[in-house]
């Protein structure tokens, strides 16, 4: 079994009172075998084309990549299989529910093209992920109510900022940094977190 992560609070990031960096280590490198409602879905093939609600996409075989286009995301689930690599080139405006969306995915680029501002459900949205670095920056999470689990176990992640999360509707955030290895640094607003933390632990 995986043994949690510790954190320990060091120098703040920025004039801004309430950002932290924190160091994360671990004492193993097991990690739990996971169960997950992700669906399964078959690669495409070569030079295979479609639709994702509005978003056109494509796949090139020799990369094992998905490139999307811009549109609104359909909500009956995303076209790739767990362990593709992911490319979005414009506006991407994603579903109120993406719970798993980005489950098990070898990698992924252009994160700063996804609208997420219509999300309440993020559990499990990257669980599992291969990605080593995530661009999270523009990510609007004022809607969101459940992170449960979303970066589970995300093993090569060495550095992560959450620092312009807002977690003000936020119910349920436990285990959302379980099992994360890797994680040498982590950056949050200490408040928004820590009283989440006394409901649920999120490690």
């Amino acid at each position: 079994t995986a043994e949690k992560p510790t954190i320990s609070k060091t120098t703040a990031m920025s004039s801004n009172s309430n950002l932290v960096e924190s160091k994360v280590t671990t004492k193993s490198d097991q990690v739990v075998a996971l169960k997950t409602k992700a669906a399964i879905q078959p690669k495409a093939v070569q030079g295979e084309t479609g639709t994702w609600g509005t978003v056109d996409w494509t796949y090139d075989n020799s990369t094992d990549t998905y490139t999307f286009g811009g549109g609104i995301a359909g909500t009956s689930g995303a076209p790739w299989p767990q362990s593709s690599n992911l490319i979005f080139t414009d506006k991407v405006t994603l579903p109120t529910d993406c719970s798993n969306l980005f489950f098990g995915i070898q990698s992924i680029k252009g994160e700063t093209c996804l609208d997420t501002s219509q999300i309440t459900n993020m559990y499990s949205m990257f669980r599992t992920a291969k990605v080593t670095n995530l661009d999270l920056s523009y990510f609007d999470t004022s809607k969101v109510t459940n992170m449960n689990c979303m970066f589970d176990s995300c093993n090569s992640l060495t550095n992560l900022d959450l620092s312009n999360f807002d977690t003000s509707e936020v119910t349920d955030m436990s285990n959302m940094l379980k099992n994360l290895i890797g994680l040498r640094k982590l950056f949050w607003d200490k408040y928004g977190f820590y009283q989440l933390m006394q409901i649920s632990p999120i490690l």
